[in-house]
This record gives structure tokens, sequence and C-alpha cells, in this order.
């Protein structure tokens, strides 16, 4: 398992936020810092990599030193493997019963068009940008969205996988 501990200088990290940091010494501390300066002292993570003040700043992604000198001071993901990457539940979100059949009341959502629809829980081959699972915080945006534009208060969270 990755941890904290097996973090070094040089690596790249992504927070849930998508922003992109370099592990970095300054001063006694280790930090991860963006080209824009933004910061985070690394003793605000436990070892799974949960940020102690705020969600959106844990560490979802974790890159390796680069494998080629020029790219080593940038940050990002050309000339690295990635070496962990945070799984998290995942949750179906389906109608009750009385809109749908049992098999076709799971909701089918395209993030990239922002579009959804309710069939079965088997993500469409042919449309790979069609999901059916989701993350929590993805699932709760979604139920924000799905009952705003469409009344629909019966969507739910279905068990996680």
């Amino acid at each position: 398992m990755f941890t904290k501990k097996n973090l070094k200088v040089g690596m790249v990290v992504e927070w849930r936020d998508g922003r992109k940091f370099m592990v970095t010494p300054i001063n006694d501390d280790i930090v991860m810092v963006d080209v824009k300066g933004s910061f985070s002292r690394l003793s605000q993570y436990n070892e799974e990599f949960d940020c102690a003040f705020h969600k959106n700043l844990d560490v979802m992604k974790v890159w390796s030193l680069s494998t080629v000198g020029f790219d080593a001071f940038k940050i990002g993901e050309t000339h690295r493997e990635l070496l962990w990457e945070r799984e998290e539940a995942k949750y179906y979100l389906t109608l009750s019963r009385e809109y749908f059949s049992e098999e076709n009341r799971y909701l089918n959502c395209s993030i990239a068009k922002q579009s959804y629809f309710f069939s079965t829980k088997n993500e469409p081959k042919q449309f790979p940008d069609i999901k059916t699972q989701f993350t929590r915080a993805e699932a709760e945006d979604l139920l924000d969205q799905i009952t705003h534009r469409t009344g629909i208060e019966e969507v739910k969270k279905e068990g996680e996988q």
C-alpha cells in the first residue's frame, strides 16, 4: 500500500480538485506546491493522504520522479509513472420502481455532455463517456441537478460496490 511515507521530493501529486503539485522541501518541512505558489504542508495529511482541514485537498493520485532530467521540475505527468490512485466507493443512482421497471431505473450520465437518462446499470461499451457508477461527491452533485431539473425527488443512492 502506498502511503505518505513513500512520497519523495520531486514526485507530483493531484488533489481532489484536479490541481497538480510537486513535493518539495521548504525550511524544515515538506510541502506540496503548485506553479502559482499555492502550497500545503504534508504534515496536514494522514497516511492515506486525507487532508485534515478540507476534503478538496485530499491527494487522489501520485506520480513518480521524472525519468527525464529536463522534466524533473515540471509539475505534470510527462515522463512520470502513476504510482498510486485513490479508489473510492462507487454508487448507483436509482429511481423508485413506480417510475421504471426494476431493470431500467438506473441513472446513466454523460458528464461531458451534461445529459442523463434512466436505463440498466450496465455501462454501454459503445458509449465510453456514459457512466452508471459515481463517487459520493459526483452522486451528490447529480442528485442536486436531477431533482432541480425534473422535480423527481425519489432518486436514491444504491449500496456501495
